[in-house]
């Protein structure tokens, strides 16, 4: 009986240059064939594709695992969780970033009193009169006052900030350490954004500088002068912070590269080929 030849219609322009979009495993060796190049069976009129490792054909088409109508609301959960658990990082990061702002502030000011003439005062009380006294600082001699002292903020000295060199240089390097990390694992997380949409994430500092600068209006209102040493300290923080996430969102991806090729198997290492190909990297081979 003669075999009949059919005439396959032209394939539409999105699929002459079709690729593997998800997670397809060769099912000889296992090697994940993102973005492998599909194309048609010229007898079958089937996509298909071929494993660049062992050379063997499979669909294209083929579905994962999760063709149960429980394993697809598995997936949905396991999709809700992940989105709530990216939001949970950014709200929390932000919340991060807006502490190390307040501590660095905290950090390098210190709040007084000063008197009429500038000087630094302290309350004591007067058993005699019986009442509170103020008195300048060092030298215990009467503050000149015409009414209540004037309190704010002013620069602590090197000396006294950073009493412990070694303590300090640790909490410096900590603070430092911090918006590194938080980018890095931003840029692993959201490993389908491009490096150029991440910086968007540097919104966040400035974000948590504006909370920052919000806490000290509100409770600190009655300081007078110091508002724009606040201000200044504040800024530099969070300009310090985008900085060093960008650090981190440079070195997130390589790192964690670094760390799955030498703790994670070859075969398994299939799963995590999208850290690769979305630097545009040749995916991780089985061997």
């Amino acid at each position: 009986m003669e075999q009949q030849h059919f005439e396959f219609p032209p394939l539409r322009p999105l699929q002459k240059h079709a690729r593997i979009e998800a997670d397809l495993f060769c099912e000889d060796c296992g090697y994940n064939l993102h973005t492998q190049p599909v194309v048609r069976d010229e007898r079958l009129g089937i996509l298909i594709v071929r494993c660049t490792e062992c050379g063997r054909f499979q669909p294209a088409g083929l579905a994962s695992n999760a063709g149960r109508v429980w394993l697809l609301r598995l997936g949905a959960m396991a999709l809700a969780f992940w989105s709530v658990m990216i939001l949970a990082l950014l709200v929390w990061g932000t919340i991060g970033l807006c502490g190390l702002q307040v501590a660095t502030v905290e950090s390098l000011t210190i709040g007084r009193h000063f008197d009429d003439r500038g000087r630094p005062v302290a309350r004591q009380w007067d058993p005699a009169a019986q009442q509170t006294i103020w008195l300048v600082d060092g030298t215990n001699e009467p503050a000149v006052l015409a009414g209540e002292p004037v309190y704010r903020r002013t620069l602590l000295p090197a000396h006294q900030a950073f009493p412990i060199p070694s303590l300090a240089a640790a909490v410096i390097l900590l603070m430092m350490l911090a918006p590194v990390a938080f980018g890095a694992v931003l840029a692993v997380l959201m490993w389908h954004v491009t490096f150029r949409r991440l910086l968007l994430f540097l919104t966040l500092p400035a974000l948590a500088a504006i909370v920052t600068l919000l806490i000290f209006h509100v409770d600190e209102y009655h300081l007078q002068g110091s508002l724009q040493l606040i201000t200044v300290l504040v800024l530099s923080a969070a300009v310090a912070q985008m900085g060093l996430m960008v650090v981190g969102m440079r070195l997130g991806r390589p790192v964690a590269r670094f760390f799955i090729t030498y703790f994670i198997p070859p075969k398994p290492r299939q799963a995590l080929a999208f850290l690769w190909t979305v630097d545009g990297k040749a995916p991780p081979t089985r061997y």
